[in-house]
C-alpha cells in the first residue's frame, strides 16, 4: 500500500500516483523531484513519464541536472511546446554558472526541419548579473514565417540578483494569442512582461527539464519541482499552485 500525503491546498491522495493538483485543467506534467530516478521520471499529473538522460544526482529536496564537465544530464518529458502554456518551477543554483530549468532551444523547426528552431528556454544567466550573482531569464523565439528564416529571441530578465543555494519558485506564461511572455519570481513577486510580434518558432524537441535539450550552456540547477499546462493560467490559479508548492517544501524545512 502506498503512502498518501495531504498538504494544505494540495491533496496527494486522489489518484493512483498520490497527487491531485489544486488546478488541474490543462495540466500536462507535474513532478516533485529528488530521491532517485524513479521519482524523477514520474509524472504526477497522470500523463506521460519523462526519460532520464545521463546520470543526474539526487537529494532529498530535488534532482541536480548537472551539465558540468561536458555531461548532459536532464529529463525529457513526453510533451512538445504549445502556443499557449504556463510553467511552474521551484529550483536553486548550487554555484555561479548558467543553467536551464526547462527548454527546447535549437532543435529542428516544426514543418521546416532543415533549419534550427529557437523554441524556448527558462533558466539562469549572468548576461545582466550584478554583484557576481545570476539572474533568471525566460526566452521565447519568433521568426517572420518565411521558410528558412532565422529566429529572433524575446527575453525577459528578472534582474534581481539570484542567491546561490536558495530555492525560489517561478511562473512563466507564453501566449501566441496575446503575443507576450510573462516571467515571475513567485518568491519575491518580481515580474517581467515582454511583447513580441511575428510567428512563434516552435521546434520538434520535447520539453526538457534541467536542460534546453540541445544548447551547450553548462550549469547545475537543482530542480525541486516542475510542471506545465497547455493554457495560460490566471494569476489566481498560479497563486493556488504556488501555495501548494510552498506547503510541500515547508514540510522539508525549505522556504520558497
Amino acid at each position: 500500500m502506498g503512502t498518501n500525503i495531504i498538504l494544505k491546498n494540495c491533496d496527494f491522495s486522489g489518484s493512483n500516483l498520490g497527487f491531485e493538483a489544486p488546478v488541474s485543467a490543462g495540466l500536462l506534467y507535474f513532478n516533485f523531484f529528488g530521491k532517485d530516478a524513479a521519482t524523477t521520471k514520474r509524472n504526477l499529473a497522470g500523463g506521460l513519464e519523462s526519460t532520464i538522460v545521463g546520470s543526474p544526482s539526487y537529494t532529498q529536496t530535488g534532482t541536480v541536472f548537472s551539465s558540468m564537465a561536458g555531461a548532459n544530464n536532464h529529463a525529457v518529458t513526453g510533451y512538445k511546446q504549445a502556443k499557449e502554456m504556463t510553467f511552474l518551477f521551484a529550483a536553486k543554483l548550487a554555484e555561479e554558472t548558467q543553467g536551464f530549468m526547462a527548454g527546447t532551444y535549437r532543435a529542428p523547426r516544426q514543418g521546416d526541419e532543415s533549419v534550427s528552431g529557437g523554441g524556448f528556454y527558462i533558466g539562469f544567466t549572468n548576461e545582466v548579473a550584478s554583484g557576481g550573482k545570476m539572474n533568471p531569464v525566460f526566452s521565447l523565439t519568433r521568426y517572420n514565417g518565411t521558410p528558412g528564416a532565422a529566429y529572433t529571441p524575446n527575453r525577459g530578465f528578472l534582474t534581481e540578483g539570484l542567491p546561490v543555494n536558495a530555492f525560489r519558485a517561478y511562473a512563466a506564461k507564453l501566449s501566441d494569442a496575446a503575443k507576450k511572455i510573462t516571467f515571475t519570481d513567485l518568491t519575491t513577486g518580481n515580474t517581467k512582461e515582454v511583447s513580441w510580434a511575428g510567428v512563434m518558432d516552435l521546434n520538434t524537441a520535447n520539453i526538457a527539464i534541467g536542460s534546453s535539450t540541445t544548447q551547450d550552456l553548462r550549469g547545475a540547477p537543482e530542480m525541486g519541482c516542475a510542471g506545465f499546462y497547455d493554457r495560460v493560467l490566471s494569476d489566481d490559479e498560479i497563486a493556488k499552485m504556488y501555495a501548494s508548492i510552498k506547503a510541500y517544501f515547508a514540510r522539508l524545512g525549505i522556504a520558497v
